[in-house]
């Protein structure tokens, strides 16, 4: 590394103190006394002057780059060598840089819009002019005084690459968690790679986190170029699945399924967030998060888009969707996707029309399977990619039609212990005031199972269920599948029915943390699966859904249908990263959570801390003569947080039922 004194100089910069370091160079804010200003100097280490052909290069690329003009790029004014060094002269900006705005938090929007409208415009201006970054990431990034952006280091990386790669080698230049996948394999980068990063930069503020980050190098470049991203909803529920869509677009993996440029991607997230008149807000302007009246004392909306609205949040969750925990079979955690034109009842029920499946035209699915055999060959292949499955034992499809599917999906319900556990769920939220008095759980959770009678896992056959009497196979059809398909390879793999019916005979709370756990690692795969479709194929995937009967529920049921998916899929991410490796999720099916607390939180299940288990006390005999105990279980923690949501702020609620 570079050491300077105050008081050293490099040419005719003097030395005022140091700013930074970094691996490609050392920063120091220094004067020029020909133009009486201060100015900062990025000195390179000794090692790139002694390349061959170093110094011509860095001056070709440092002239080109000075020929850039805009407000929003570090404007380069002078660069030479001195004392071994070379180094390179540019504007002094004082408000230090993004990265240190970025601490985990995510960003709101308007201030992800402040920040990245300017980069945006400054990136393709850049790039009409040929001129590559290779290395965006936020700590590039500077600030004013003012909190404007302005984006650094433009074409070091290409600079220094003659220099890296004499001396350390072929390798890619850049930073591992930014990297675009086909530079993560040495391909040299071109504006879809700065794109790349672009968006997962903007993943980053929007969510709070990079999608991969691992102690060593290697790992998140090859997780860049084969793990799937890791869902934006499953961190970020309440989010917009508009702005799930164009994160998907914008970090995909094979560079002609992104954004072409910049300014399209922040003009889709201005469309999305209803702020297309402006930047954003600036940082400087807004109140601190403590002030009540910027952090906002109501309560939180009763309805979240997690689980009222469509698109890709709710479409991984309906592919697994929950209310299996319910029951003994046909209601496995790889419940199909579609669309019910309306609601239906336990009486005289009929099975609802599917719009994307096209309702049994003239055609059928049998017989688009038989001339589409590869439509198979591709869900089981890419699956099995997206687990890390080698050899995957065979999954078999069995055909049915609509209706056949229906009536295995009312069959559910039809025993006596499902009824009765049934009639136990339904009583304890009326008895907390979660449920109206009239309406039936029954019949409220059938309505949204039949809505999704597309394909699906049976438990008790071991059959994985696809309709036959469709007109077309459809993305939203081929997710569905897919879906399914996991349910089988989980049961085969796993024997996922013997846990939940283990789980089932335990307590309620345990039972919800097992499904969980299964319907998490389904829901993390439909998620990686989602992102191997095409980005027109996003559009309908995220179509909302008419007459939705989830949408419709109480909010303690649409809570308790998404939880495995939602929480389940955030616990599988976690417990993923611990090694970066599905290894650890196979053994925890060996050794599941034991409550819904482990599942909220998973560092609990890492270190074994037990669970928390409040036993109430039989108070029948308090009660006088008449009354007797017919049932207890354990709530959880999930049970409870709903409970208090309903009278508390989310924060304070959360807080209370972790107490």
């Amino acid at each position: 590394m570079v050491s300077l004194q105050p008081g050293a100089s490099l040419g005719r910069y003097r030395v005022y103190q140091q700013l930074g370091r970094g691996g490609m160079a050392t920063v120091f804010r220094c004067h020029d006394p020909n133009l009486d200003r201060f100015v900062a100097v990025k000195v390179l280490p000794s090692y790139y002057t002694d390349a061959p052909s170093f110094v011509g290069r860095f001056a070709q690329e440092a002239r080109t780059v000075a020929s850039l003009s805009s407000p929003n790029i570090l404007q380069i004014y002078d660069f030479g060598e001195d004392k071994g060094y070379t180094y390179i002269v540019t504007e002094l900006v004082p408000g230090g840089t993004l990265q240190n705005k970025l601490i985990g938090n995510p960003l709101p929007i308007e201030e992800v819009l402040w920040y990245m409208k300017p980069l945006a415009q400054a990136l393709d201006y850049a790039h009409s002019e040929g001129i590559i970054h290779r290395d965006i990431k936020p700590a590039n990034v500077l600030l004013t005084e003012d909190a404007n952006p302005v984006l650094a280091d433009f074409g070091l990386a290409r600079m220094l690459e003659s220099a890296t790669r004499f001396t350390q080698g072929n390798q890619a230049l850049g930073t591992p968690e930014y990297m675009a996948p086909e530079q993560a394999m040495g391909v040299d980068a071109d504006k879809l790679s700065d794109l790349y990063s672009f968006g997962i930069l903007l993943y980053q503020m929007i969510l709070g986190t990079v999608p991969f980050q691992a102690a060593t190098p290697a790992a998140p470049l090859m997780a860049h170029v084969h793990r799937p991203l890791p869902l934006p909803s499953l961190l970020k529920p309440d989010l917009d699945p508009r702005i799930e869509g164009l994160l998907l677009k914008a970090v995909a993996k094979e560079p002609g399924d992104r954004y072409s440029t910049a300014g399209e991607m922040i003009g889709d997230l201005e469309a999305a967030a209803g702020l297309g008149d402006g930047p954003g807000m600036s940082p400087v302007a807004r109140l601190p998060a403590s002030d009540p009246a910027a952090a906002g004392q109501s309560k939180p909306s009763r309805l979240p888009k997690i689980l009222i609205g469509a698109g890709v949040v709710v479409i991984v969750a309906l592919v697994v969707v929950g209310v299996y925990w319910f029951f003994p079979r046909g209601s496995s955690p790889s419940q199909a996707l579609a669309q019910a034109a309306g609601s239906v009842g336990l009486g005289g029920v009929a099975c609802p029309a599917v719009e994307d499946s096209g309702g049994g035209g003239s055609g059928s699915i049998a017989e688009a399977l038989s001339r589409l055999q590869e439509l198979q060959d591709r869900v089981h292949r890419r699956v099995a990619d997206l687990r890390q499955i080698q050899d995957p034992p065979p999954v078999t499809a069995v055909l049915r039609t609509r209706d056949e599917l229906c009536e295995i999906t009312e069959d559910s319900y039809r025993s006596r212990e499902v009824r009765d556990q049934l009639f136990e769920t339904e009583e304890l939220y009326k008895a907390l005031g979660l449920m109206p008095e009239p309406q039936s759980l029954e019949q409220t959770l059938l309505n949204i199972q039949l809505q999704h009678v597309t394909a699906f896992f049976d438990d008790v056959s071991g059959d994985v269920y696809v309709l036959s009497d469709a007109s077309s196979i459809t993305p939203r059809f081929e997710v569905g599948y897919a879906s399914a398909y996991m349910g089988g390879l989980q049961q085969q793999l796993f024997d996922a029915a013997r846990l939940r019916n283990r789980a089932r005979a335990t307590t309620g709370d345990r039972f919800r943390a097992v499904g969980a756990l299964i319907a998490g690692d389904a829901a993390v795969v439909a998620g990686g699966y989602i992102q191997t479709v095409m980005a027109e194929d996003l559009q309908e995937l995220s179509r909302p859904v008419a007459n939705d009967p989830l949408a419709q529920a109480p909010e303690i049921v649409r809570k308790a249908v998404l939880f495995p998916e939602v929480a389940g899929g955030r616990f599988v991410q976690y417990v993923f990263a611990q090694a970066n490796s599905w290894d650890y999720i196979n053994r925890a099916y060996q050794a599941p959570p034991l409550s819904t607390e482990q599942v909220i939180h998973p560092e609990k299940y890492l270190t074994k801390e037990p669970p928390v288990e409040v036993t109430v006390p039989n108070l029948a005999p308090l009660m006088g003569g008449g009354w007797s105990l017919t049932t207890a279980d354990t709530m959880g923690e999930f049970v409870l947080r709903s409970y208090l949501e309903e009278y508390l702020p989310t924060e304070e609620a959360a807080a209370g039922a972790e107490g």
